[in-house]
Protein backbone atom coordinates (compact mmCIF):
# COMPACT_ATOMS: atom_id res chain seq x y z
CA UNK A 1 0.00 0.00 0.00
CA UNK A 2 1.23 3.29 -0.76
CA UNK A 3 0.95 6.47 1.63
CA UNK A 4 -1.89 7.54 0.06
CA UNK A 5 -4.02 4.89 2.07
CA UNK A 6 -4.37 6.99 5.30
CA UNK A 7 -5.02 10.39 3.68
CA UNK A 8 -7.76 8.31 1.70
CA UNK A 9 -9.15 7.69 5.25
CA UNK A 10 -8.50 10.90 6.51
CA UNK A 11 -10.27 12.65 4.05
CA UNK A 12 -13.40 10.44 3.95
CA UNK A 13 -14.08 10.25 7.86
CA UNK A 14 -13.57 14.52 7.00
CA UNK A 15 -16.50 14.21 4.52
CA UNK A 16 -18.34 12.39 7.05
CA UNK A 17 -18.42 14.43 10.06
CA UNK A 18 -19.13 17.64 7.76
CA UNK A 19 -22.24 15.70 6.37
CA UNK A 20 -23.24 14.96 9.86
CA UNK A 21 -22.89 18.49 11.15
CA UNK A 22 -25.26 20.44 11.67
CA UNK A 23 -23.75 24.14 10.64
CA UNK A 24 -19.89 24.53 9.55
CA UNK A 25 -18.16 27.60 10.54
CA UNK A 26 -14.73 28.92 8.63
CA UNK A 27 -13.38 31.74 10.17
CA UNK A 28 -10.31 32.97 7.77
CA UNK A 29 -7.48 35.01 7.91
CA UNK A 30 -6.79 38.43 6.38
CA UNK A 31 -6.93 39.60 2.77
CA UNK A 32 -10.23 37.64 2.53
CA UNK A 33 -12.35 40.37 4.47
CA UNK A 34 -11.39 42.88 1.32
CA UNK A 35 -12.53 40.44 -1.34
CA UNK A 36 -15.70 39.45 -0.45
CA UNK A 37 -16.76 43.15 1.06
CA UNK A 38 -16.68 42.52 4.58
CA UNK A 39 -14.08 45.42 5.42
CA UNK A 40 -10.78 45.59 7.36
CA UNK A 41 -9.99 45.15 11.15
CA UNK A 42 -7.34 48.32 10.27
CA UNK A 43 -7.08 51.34 8.30
CA UNK A 44 -9.24 54.97 8.61
CA UNK A 45 -12.75 52.46 8.54
CA UNK A 46 -11.24 49.71 10.51
CA UNK A 47 -12.09 48.27 14.05
CA UNK A 48 -11.57 51.73 16.17
CA UNK A 49 -13.78 53.36 13.86
CA UNK A 50 -16.46 50.87 14.08
CA UNK A 51 -16.50 49.74 17.73
CA UNK A 52 -15.83 52.20 19.53
CA UNK A 53 -18.03 50.53 22.42
CA UNK A 54 -15.44 47.94 22.25
CA UNK A 55 -12.43 50.14 23.01
CA UNK A 56 -14.44 52.06 25.96
CA UNK A 57 -14.84 49.28 26.91
CA UNK A 58 -11.62 48.11 27.28
CA UNK A 59 -11.25 45.36 24.65
CA UNK A 60 -8.69 45.77 21.27
CA UNK A 61 -9.27 43.82 18.34
CA UNK A 62 -6.74 41.57 19.38
CA UNK A 63 -8.40 40.80 22.68
CA UNK A 64 -11.57 40.16 21.28
CA UNK A 65 -10.58 37.50 18.54
CA UNK A 66 -8.31 35.40 20.91
CA UNK A 67 -9.47 32.24 22.28
CA UNK A 68 -8.92 34.15 25.38
CA UNK A 69 -11.35 37.00 24.50
CA UNK A 70 -14.03 33.91 23.32
CA UNK A 71 -13.10 32.43 27.16
CA UNK A 72 -13.26 35.13 29.09
CA UNK A 73 -16.74 36.82 27.20
CA UNK A 74 -17.88 34.17 25.08
CA UNK A 75 -21.54 36.79 24.63
CA UNK A 76 -19.02 39.66 23.51
CA UNK A 77 -16.42 37.41 21.39
CA UNK A 78 -19.55 35.64 19.37
CA UNK A 79 -21.79 39.05 19.39
CA UNK A 80 -18.59 40.68 17.45
CA UNK A 81 -18.57 37.94 14.84
CA UNK A 82 -22.09 37.89 14.67
CA UNK A 83 -21.81 41.48 14.00
CA UNK A 84 -19.17 41.01 11.37
CA UNK A 85 -21.89 38.84 8.98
Amino acid sequence: MNGNGNHNASIKQAVDALRQADALLIMAGSGMSVASGIGTYRGAHGFDARHPEQLAAGWSYEQLASPAGLRQDPQRFWGFYGDRY
